[in-house]
């Protein structure tokens, strides 16, 4: 995301650095400038420390501190400052190469950027990180036309698959990490990194905080957030992630089991975790620890893909399968006459050398073949299998959806597969070269999905959304409006005060419906929304369909759908689609009083 000079009117970063401490009369007035001009000279002497700039024909390149720098898997927002002092304007591509070892892919991600004329911009690329930490390449071109030197990027500290927990610049973490790796599974179970970049810089996108497990700031430091990272953090939060608050509080309306224990309250935000400390880590009960450490725990099993892929909990092919017994029998056959048979044949009739024309036959008419036997046994595939999971606050509009999506492919759809610039994906094991074009949203392009092979990404994606379920009460009943633009095949609403579950089956898009009432109550206490690793993700529709207890609480309903529209449908002009969702809704409105 890039933020020119002329549109701010300043330097990319000046306007970080400058807020006036205003004060009446003249010795406030120049209090205020003198406390500006001393912030504005920190920042830049940090910059400067983190920065300096490289000459790539006519632009100027700088690398600034990442706010995720050292992990191993999720994203990195790398970012840099891009000077251009000509008068014309210029394409930058950047890319950044991630080299492969032994089975580690080596990944390229790219993005580029638009210059124009005497401006500077601030430009950052998400890296993808797959469990893979040497120093990275970064690669510039300008106007198509690579330019040296090729930079190298810092690698990252962490050698292990340990939960990695972000520590602001001001928190006092003493206690924190002594008594979170006293619990941990290992020595290396729990990483602490404390970052250098204050917190008028931390990012605006919450790509950049998937490497963590859990963060720790003072509410000083959340103070000081602007308003679009604290909503970045927010998002990770909701998306699983495990914020800590030590020193005061943030209170927000949609968290939900919240549970008090005197020195701290902890409760749940979306898929996430919200634990506040109002006085100071080292005076609080050591209980707080261990409940640090557990949501910390879940917050990364829920997005630690396997080296397997899920190919039974999401069976891409059906019934069908590959014909292996006649493909092995043609490839026995090619064995024997292409080469014992062959050359005694040959030999008989004196003509040895005709080996070189009749081998490359064989092999071509076996290779058809083979072809033609996938092809007659499966047909032309291009099927896309999704299957999510989405919570959405009514009040605020926030959804947050995580998924399991499958590709299987006749050919490689190289450049035909392409998710949202604010999905997260996470690739079951993959080797070779990974190409990503991250310039228009994240375009796959080659490397990703071989032909014939059932290819799996795990995914989550916070963002706005308007779809709702409007409710209302007609005396003892409940009706809705299904506002999904997708059929709803099976929906729970549980009354807000009596947690009484009323339920309706196939309600079509724009339908109205009245439910009835069944003999389910909502379960107490109120249940966490723990969905486990991404394997168990395309069961919770189904298992949702069936008992909606497992997550239900009162003011919430559940609406299992057809094809859910808050997923990615990553691959283009798919033959076979499919996108079973369940949506985990709270209402806007109160079942309790009549609309």
């Amino acid at each position: 995301m890039c933020r020119l000079d002329e549109e701010r009117g300043r330097p990319a970063r000046s306007d970080l650095a400058s807020r006036p401490i205003t004060e009446e009369g003249a010795d406030g007035r120049r209090s205020s400038r003198l406390a500006t001009a001393a912030v504005t000279a920190a920042l830049l002497f940090f910059v400067t420390l983190s920065a300096s700039a490289e000459q790539f024909g006519p632009i100027q390149l700088s690398v600034l501190t990442s706010i995720s720098d050292g992990a191993l898997s999720g994203y990195n927002e790398r970012r840099f400052e891009i000077v251009n002092p000509s008068g014309e304007p210029h394409d930058v591509e950047l890319t950044i190469v991630t080299p492969g070892y032994a089975i580690r892919a080596e990944v390229r991600v790219r993005r580029r950027f638009v210059v124009p004329p005497r401006a500077t911009i601030e430009a950052a690329v998400p890296e993808m990180l797959i469990g893979w930490a040497p120093p990275r390449q970064l690669l510039v071109s300008v106007d198509g036309r690579h330019r040296s030197p090729d930079l190298t990027l810092p690698s990252s500290n962490n050698n292990y698959r340990s939960v990695i927990v972000l520590l602001s610049r001001n928190l006092p973490d003493t206690r924190l990490a002594a008594e979170v790796k006293k619990r941990g599974m290992s020595p290396n179970a729990y990483e602490f990194t404390r970052t250098s970049v204050p917190p008028r810089m931390w990012s605006t996108n919450w790509l950049a905080y998937t490497t963590y497990g859990g963060i720790a700031m003072t509410a000083g430091d959340w103070g000081e957030l602007p308003a679009a990272a604290q909503t970045a953090i927010l998002r990770w939060v909701r998306s699983g992630g495990t914020l800590l608050i030590n020193g005061g509080e943030i209170a927000l309306p949609e968290a939900y089991g919240v549970e008090f224990e005197g020195d701290y309250t902890r409760s749940h935000v979306g898929f996430g975790d919200l634990i506040n400390v109002p006085g100071t880590l080292e005076d609080v009960d050591e209980e707080l620890f261990g409940r640090f450490v557990k949501a910390c725990a879940i917050s990364s099993s829920m997005v630690d893909v396997s080296d397997t892929p899920p190919l039974d909990s999401m069976p891409l092919l059906g019934e069908k399968r590959m014909p292996v017994g006649a493909i092995f029998t043609m490839l026995l056959l090619f064995a024997v006459l292409a080469g014992p048979l062959s050359l005694f044949l040959l030999a008989r009739r004196e003509r040895r050398l005709w080996i070189f024309w009749t081998l490359p036959l064989l092999a071509t008419l076996t290779g058809c073949g083979v072809i033609a036997t996938a092809v007659i046994s499966e047909g032309w595939q291009r099927v896309n299998r999704t299957a999510s999971v989405t919570y959405l606050d009514e009040n605020s509009g926030e959804a947050t959806t995580l998924g399991l999506t499958g590709v299987y492919t006749t050919l490689p759809p190289d450049g035909q597969m392409r998710f949202s610039s604010e999905t997260e994906i996470r690739p079951y094991a993959r080797d070779g070269v990974l190409e990503l074009d991250a310039t228009d949203g994240q375009q796959l392009l080659a490397g990703w999905v071989d032909s014939r092979v059932s290819t799996y990404f795990a995914f989550r994606k916070p963002e706005r959304r308007r779809e709702r379920l409007l409710l209302q009460t007609h005396g003892s009943s409940i009706g809705a409006v299904n506002g999904f633009g997708s059929r709803i095949v099976k929906l729970w609403v549980a009354q807000a005060e009596s947690g009484r579950i009323f339920e309706a089956d196939n309600v079509e898009p724009g339908a109205h419906v009245t439910l009835h009432e069944t003999s389910l109550t909502t379960s107490k206490p109120l249940p966490e929304l723990t969905l486990g690793s991404p394997d168990h993700w395309p069961s919770w529709p189904e298992r949702l369909r069936n008992d909606p207890r497992g997550v239900l609480r009162p003011g919430m309903y559940v609406a299992v759908l057809q094809s859910s529209p808050f997923a990615d449908a990553p691959l283009q002009r798919p033959a076979t689609y499919s996108a079973p969702g369940v949506v985990i809704g709270i209402s806007k409105v109160d079942l309790n009083h009549a609309n």
